[in-house]
């Protein structure tokens, strides 16, 4: 994540970019990636120690925002390198 980051900042440096803001479609079509390849962690979450990733120790199967890229850490980092290689920036807003 470091290198991605490293990289959009790079690039706003580079443009003299003042502000980058993903856009609503965009946080649409990534929360939509991660609903469709979500995997459930209830059974691992009720297992820990109670606290605020699992609820106090009741886990929710309804939300995915707290489990991993449901294709794996390979996947993910494959799809931020097609992005970065894309060199749109798309998903996000760049005002000058």
């Amino acid at each position: 994540m470091a290198g991605h980051v490293a990289h959009i900042v790079r690039y706003a440096l580079d443009h003299n970019v003042a502000e980058l803001e993903a856009t609503a479609e965009a946080e649409d079509a990534w929360l939509a990636d991660l609903a469709e390849s979500a995997r459930s962690m209830a059974s691992f979450q009720e297992q820990c120690t109670p606290g605020y990733y699992n609820n106090e120790g009741r886990p929710s199967d309804a939300s995915f925002l707290g489990s991993s890229y449901g294709k794996g850490p390979i996947a993910f980092f494959e799809v931020l390198a097609r992005w970065r290689a894309d060199g749109e920036l798309a998903g996000l807003e760049v005002r000058a």
